[in-house]
């Protein structure tokens, strides 16, 4: 993703130079532009589900898959 490129030389205090700077910024807000569509899908079907307050079930359930399929491992139940 373009973030962890750019963003350890603002962690480490280290600004890209003028035009370089520019780049970065027209390749972040294109990354972002890319995920409009994916964003307002899932926007859409979560208010679909309609769910009131706690547990969100179906909503959870949804947005768990969707991470899952992007890399990510789900943590195990909290007991509370």
């Amino acid at each position: 993703m373009v973030t962890c490129l750019w963003f350890p030389a603002f962690a480490a205090g280290q600004m890209p130079a003028g035009s370089q700077l520019d780049r970065l910024k027209a390749e972040l807000a294109r990354a972002i532009d890319g995920w409009a569509k994916l964003a307002q899908q899932m926007v859409d079907q979560v208010f679909s589900f309609a769910e009131l307050g706690v547990p969100e079930v179906e909503t959870s359930a949804y947005l768990t898959g969707i991470l899952e399929r992007n890399g990510f491992a789900p943590c195990p139940p909290i007991n509370l």
